[in-house]
């Protein structure tokens, strides 16, 4: 994609905020949101809303600007693992508001990701907070559905009409990742029990 900003200027509030009121990526959001549901609906693994919650999505807000400034540096050699990390994390933080929100709703990035950083942060997450030992049947499963997400979401990111290395494009893999961020965690919830409730 040809990004240019550097990891110290993406951690500035300043930049975090420019990014997120230049152009509004309401419409982008629920298309690829859409398109996500359409496969996992396909899948049979999902039948109508994915559960979540305003306390997990606002994590976001405090752990984005960390988790992006990583997976920026990946994309061009990693896009499909600088996506799908971000699945991972929401799923990490979703373990966390389930067990115990009140001692872990402000465990840092740098805690959720792992000591070996961002290159091991499937495996870290998987077997910290998920409870999967890495090569079971049971992490491969959640590991190929993710990919198979972060594949779709990269494609339909790069076909959204964006020009490759402008800011709109910047602004769309941004966004990319919070979505998959926020359907990681509701794959979660989902697995632990809860559902999506109308009020």
């Amino acid at each position: 994609m040809g990004y240019h900003m550097g990891k110290r200027d993406l951690l500035k509030k300043d930049n975090w905020s420019i990014f997120a009121l230049m152009i509004d990526t309401t419409k982008y959001s629920e298309d690829l949101g859409k398109h996500l549901r359409g496969i996992l609906t396909e899948k049979g693994l999902l039948e109508g809303l994915l559960p979540g919650t305003p306390d997990i999505d606002s994590r976001w807000n405090e752990l984005g600007p960390y988790y992006c400034a990583d997976a920026v540096r990946e994309y061009n050699a990693f896009p499909d693992a600088a996506l799908a990390w971000a699945a991972y994390l929401g799923m990490a933080v979703a373990s966390c508001w389930d067990s115990d929100w009140e001692h872990t709703s402000s465990l840092p990035y740098t805690v959720l990701q792992g000591e070996k950083g961002f290159d091991y942060m499937d495996e870290y997450i998987s077997e910290k907070f998920l409870g999967m030992k890495p090569g079971t049947p049971e992490a491969e499963k959640t590991a190929d559905l993710l990919r198979e997400l972060s594949v779709q979401a990269n494609s339909f990111m790069l076909h959204y009409g964006a020009e490759r290395g402008s800011t709109d494009a910047y602004r769309l893999f941004l966004e990319t990742t919070r979505v998959m961020y926020v359907f990681g965690a509701g794959l979660h919830l989902k697995e632990l029990g809860y559902s999506f409730q109308k009020i």
